[in-house]
C-alpha cells in the first residue's frame, strides 16, 4: 500500500508540474518541440528565435500566480507568498525532501 501511495503522489505531482507546460508553452518547451519536429534536418537559430517570440514568459506566469492569489506583488517589485502559494511550495518542497532530491531546476 505504501508503494501505491508513493506512486500516486509522484504521478499527481508530475501532472501538476507538467500542466503548466501544457497550459501555456514555455520558451524551452517551444524550442524542444521545434527541434524534435525538425528531426535530422535540424533547426536554424533564427527560426528558433522567431518561434519563441510569442512564448509565455516569467512575467505571464507571475501574473497568473497573482490572479490565483498564490503570490502578492509588493512595492519595489518584490513578491511574497500568500497562504495558497505557501501551501503549494510546502507540498513541492516536502516531496523533494522525502525523495531526497537536491535543490535546483
Amino acid at each position: 500500500m505504501v508503494h501505491v501511495a508513493i506512486f500516486h503522489v509522484a504521478v499527481s505531482l508530475a501532472y501538476i508540474v507538467a500542466y503548466s507546460a501544457i497550459e501555456e508553452r514555455s520558451p524551452s518547451m517551444t524550442m524542444l518541440v521545434l527541434v524534435a519536429d525538425a528531426g535530422d534536418a535540424g533547426v536554424d537559430p533564427a527560426e528558433l528565435r522567431e518561434a519563441t517570440k510569442g512564448a509565455v514568459t516569467v512575467e505571464g506566469r507571475l501574473l497568473n500566480m497573482e490572479r490565483d492569489r498564490m503570490v502578492e506583488r509588493l512595492a519595489g517589485d518584490q513578491y511574497v507568498l500568500l497562504p495558497k502559494g505557501r501551501a503549494w511550495a510546502g507540498v513541492c518542497s516536502g516531496w523533494r525532501k522525502f525523495i531526497r532530491l537536491e535543490r535546483g531546476g
